[in-house]
């Protein structure tokens, strides 16, 4: 943030060699970093979790079918 600030006070004062579009580069930068959000963990990562806790579930209840299905057949 200081560095927008100096940029801007010495664009202001027109003493500095700077060139014009400075400003804006310091202003396109600041958006930038504002963009990065602030958690790593994203809605992906939070369905990728909910998939693997319903994998043990999903493979009881098809194990739990299959032996139905056999018990059925065999007897």
């Amino acid at each position: 943030m200081s560095g927008f600030r100096s940029g801007r006070t010495s664009l202001k004062a027109a003493t500095s060699g700077e060139t014009p579009g400075t400003l804006a580069d310091l202003a396109a930068y600041r958006g930038l970093v504002r963009e990065i959000p602030d958690w790593p963990i994203g809605t992906s990562s939070y369905a990728r979790f909910a998939l693997y806790l319903l994998i043990p579930l999903l493979s009881w209840a098809a194990a739990a079918l299959v032996e139905r299905i056999v018990n059925a057949v065999v007897f």
